[in-house]
């Protein structure tokens, strides 16, 4: 995250909008490893949230699409579809 935060140009302080003061955003203070969240759940919600804050930092993916059609006989279609990302 260090990384995207010092190289992204995307990431900007904010211009607008005010602090409503309820709660500041929910994001990880720390990278945790796994074996020190000793539950499954309390590990999902904090993999859930370090991924969704990761995400937020970078751009947005391209990918392609492709798709492949074959039809054998008459009655017979098969079609595959599958990404590849620029």
């Amino acid at each position: 995250a260090g990384y995207i935060l010092a190289h992204n140009p995307n990431i900007r302080p904010p211009t607008q909008g005010h602090d409503a003061g309820d709660h500041p955003p929910i994001t990880p203070v720390r990278c945790a490893p796994r074996g020190e969240i000793a539950k499954g759940r309390e590990w999902k919600l904090y993999d859930y949230i370090a991924r969704h804050f990761i995400a937020s930092l970078m751009d947005d993916v391209k990918y392609t699409e492709h798709t492949l059609t074959v039809s054998v006989g008459q009655h017979v279609t098969f079609k595959y579809k599958w990404h590849t990302i620029e």
